[in-house]
């Protein structure tokens, strides 16, 4: 390996280890999850089941406002009409109820569920929350970590990647040339994640 070659190496492992740090499950459940556990158990302003469809929002309203306010890494006041936006969005788009998912799904369960359906819905509002919240974080680390314009750091960093995963990658994957995935980091990164937390000896 010349010097240069070792250098590339060196960068590329550099890369990979500040990815991992940064998307380490610990760090995760800390910054994004434990903050919003803490603010959905000390949330108190709860009905069991709402009386009306102009109680279910303003119910979730005052809960999603409540979590901006405590539980976010950018903590933020929201008027009633965007913490009513924010619920609608965020039901709409990955809530997962008992027999549907979505806004609809989110009124049924409230109404029509066992006496603490509203309590369910907020509860599930919130895990929906930290799967967004945990995306979003993901995308950024990505957008911050890799480096867009080197496209010889981004073959050697897929190069190390698929060194390091060689036994556990079916074989037509494990002898690919790294410059198929050089487009594919994040999904390499984390299939490489998903193997190493299966497998304590590969190398975070």
């Amino acid at each position: 390996m010349t010097s240069s070659e070792a250098s590339l190496r060196r960068r590329a492992e550099a890369v990979i280890g500040k990815m991992a740090c940064y998307l380490d499950e610990g760090y995760l459940d800390s910054h994004i999850d434990a903050p919003i556990d803490r603010a959905v158990a000390n949330y108190s302003e709860n009905d069991a089941k709402p009386a009306s469809h102009q109680c279910f929002h303003r119910s979730l309203a005052r809960f999603v406002a409540h979590l901006h306010a405590y539980a976010l890494p950018c903590q933020r006041r929201l008027s009633a009409a965007q913490s009513n936006d924010e619920a609608v969005a965020l039901l709409e788009a990955a809530y997962e109820g008992t027999c549907a998912n979505g806004y609809f799904a989110a009124v049924l369960d409230a109404a029509l569920a066992r006496p603490d359906g509203m309590e369910e819905v907020q509860v599930r509002l919130a895990e929906a929350l930290k799967a967004q919240l945990r995306r979003l974080y993901v995308r950024w680390v990505f957008a911050k970590a890799l480096p867009l314009s080197d496209w010889d750091l981004r073959c050697e960093i897929a190069a190390v990647l698929l060194h390091r995963m060689r036994s556990w990658l079916p074989t037509n994957m494990a002898d690919s040339q790294p410059a198929q995935f050089a487009d594919d980091i994040p999904m390499l990164f984390t299939l490489y994640l998903d193997v190493s937390r299966q497998h304590e000896e590969l190398p975070l």
